[in-house]
């Protein structure tokens, strides 16, 4: 009997040291550095639409698209949505890309509803989606909103 509970313990102990050799040369056992995704490229033009924060006085679902210049992880880019849903138009974008997480400012917009200096636009990169969001620094013209965005 204490033979099996022997060969038992053993054999766990195996288990739990070859678990912590995934991903290690078996010769030299040096493990590799788990890899790091490299940063997504969202340069182009995109389409999707556009919901504002104030769901009373706005159209939901309307149209929008977008366009992105990326060099590195920075991205620049100008977005657009039509104006019966509080959109707005020529909404200059500066940001940063890592990985699929994007965070910047809103450098200037222009229509009806714009927003106010000190604005940020945040967003996630999922697959072919693009989700943002636009948040007015002060509330002043248009409160923000989300935009869903595909290539």
């Amino acid at each position: 009997m204490t033979s099996h509970r022997s060969l038992l313990v053993h054999g766990l102990v195996l288990v739990v040291l070859l678990g912590g050799c995934r991903n290690s040369d078996p010769i030299t056992g040096v493990r590799e550095p788990t890899p790091v995704p490299a940063d997504a490229n969202i340069a182009g033009a995109w389409v999707g639409t556009f919901n504002s924060f104030d769901p009373y006085d706005c159209d939901r679902n309307v149209p929008a698209h977008a366009t992105f210049t990326q060099e590195g992880s920075t991205v620049d880019g100008t977005l657009d949505a039509a104006a019966n849903g509080c959109g707005t138009s020529n909404v200059v974008i500066h940001a940063v890309l890592a990985g699929a997480r994007l965070e910047g400012t809103i450098t200037s917009s222009a229509s009806q509803y714009r927003f106010s200096a000190g604005s940020t636009v945040s967003g996630t990169l999922s697959g072919t989606a693009l989700s943002l969001r636009l948040q007015d620094a002060h509330k002043s013209y248009i409160p923000g909103g989300t935009m869903t965005l595909h290539r």
